[in-house]
């Protein structure tokens, strides 16, 4: 099933992602791992939108994020896909990520998928390993296929 090998699922339907107040929510993992996100700098009347497949979240760019903690679950050290669908209307600057495994001090970064380059370019590219030292890799961000204001399905695939 679509669940084998699975650790993580946002959705950010509407079922999906609840809020408890006007601008406190959380978006809920359907891999059954337990991964609920806490939705952070985001407004009920701003943050939903309508999405590739049912709803989406709207992200600023600036401060908006969905914080999931650390689970063991995004512990990644060998073979791994991540895919995102992404609508993006500009660059919000170098390597902002869209989903990660990342410290409390953004200097260790285990994994991320992220869109965006130093100068300014569109494309999605992968880390891992740690900033603070020559242990880490790349996949390189492609933009070869990137688009503004259209809906993409992109996916990094790293090998053990």
């Amino acid at each position: 099933g679509i669940n084998k090998g699975l650790v993580g699922w946002w959705t950010m339907d509407g079922k999906d992602t609840v809020w408890s107040s006007g601008t406190a929510g959380t978006i809920v993992d359907r891999s059954g791992n337990g991964g609920t996100g806490t939705l952070t700098n985001m407004s009920q009347a701003t943050a939903p939108a309508l999405g590739k497949i049912g709803q989406a979240v709207k992200f600023d760019g600036v401060n908006d994020y969905a914080s999931i903690g650390k689970p063991s679950s995004l512990d990644l050290p060998g073979a791994m896909t991540v895919c995102a669908w992404i609508y993006v209307r500009s660059v919000p600057g170098d390597d902002a990520v869209m989903i990660g495994n990342v410290n409390s001090t953004a200097t260790i970064t285990e994994w991320d998928l992220e869109v965006g380059d130093a100068t300014g370019n569109l494309g999605v590219g992968m880390f891992w390993g740690d900033f603070t030292n020559s242990n880490h890799g790349y996949i390189t961000q492609s933009s070869r296929f990137s688009q503004y204001n259209v809906w993409q399905h992109w996916c990094a695939v790293r090998s053990s």
